[in-house]
C-alpha cells in the first residue's frame, strides 16, 4: 500500500505595481455621423426595392389574400360537387349484342352524364380568369430590371472617400 501523495504547493500570485491611470480621448468627427446617416438611407432604399421586387413577383398582400380566398372558394365548390347526388350515376351500362351474341359497344355517347354543379363550373371559370390575369401581369412586366439590383458603378459611398486621418486618437498633454 502506498502513502498518500503530498498536496501541491499553494499558487503564488504576483500583482503588478499600480501605475497612474492614463486618460484617452477619442474625437468622432461629424462626417462619421453623416456617413452613418447616408448608409441608413441607402439601406432603407435597398429594403424598399426588395419589397417592390417581392410584390412584383408574388403580388401585394391584397392580391395574395384575394387568391387565397379564391382557392378556398374553389375547395368548397369541389367538395360540394363531390357530394352524392351532384352527378347522374350511369349505373350499369346496357351492352347490346349482335345476332351471334357478341357484345357490341355503342360507345360512351349513349351515357348521359349530368353537367357538374353550377358552383363547380363557376370556380373553374374563376380559376381560368385568374390564370389569364396572372399571365397578362407577367407579360407586361417582362424585360423590366429588378429594382433591388445595385449598380456597382453608381455605388460610391461617402465613407470610402474619407481619409483615415479624421479618425485620430488624441492623448491629453502631460501636466506633471
Amino acid at each position: 500500500m502506498g502513502s498518500k501523495p503530498s498536496p501541491p504547493p499553494q499558487p503564488t500570485i504576483v500583482m503588478p505595481t499600480p501605475t497612474a491611470p492614463q486618460m484617452f480621448r477619442t474625437l468622432i468627427p461629424q462626417e462619421s455621423y453623416q456617413d452613418v446617416a447616408a448608409f441608413g438611407k441607402r439601406l432603407d432604399e435597398q429594403i424598399f426595392s426588395l419589397q417592390k421586387d417581392r410584390e412584383t413577383e408574388v403580388g401585394t398582400s391584397a392580391e395574395l389574400a384575394e387568391r387565397m380566398r379564391g382557392r378556398e372558394m374553389q375547395e368548397r365548390a369541389s367538395y360540394l360537387a363531390s357530394l352524392p347526388g351532384q352527378f347522374k350515376d350511369p349505373g350499369v351500362m346496357e351492352v347490346a349484342r349482335d345476332s351471334e351474341g357478341r357484345p357490341i359497344s355503342k360507345g360512351s355517347s349513349t351515357v348521359n352524364f349530368q353537367q357538374g354543379s353550377a358552383e363547380a363550373q363557376k370556380a373553374a371559370l374563376t380559376n381560368v380568369d385568374q390564370a389569364k390575369k396572372a399571365l397578362q401581369k407577367a407579360t407586361s412586366q417582362k424585360g423590366q430590371t429588378s429594382a433591388s439590383l445595385v449598380d456597382p458603378s453608381a455605388f460610391d459611398p461617402e465613407y470610402a472617400k474619407r481619409k483615415n486621418d479624421i479618425f485620430k486618437v488624441t492623448m491629453p498633454e502631460d501636466t506633471a
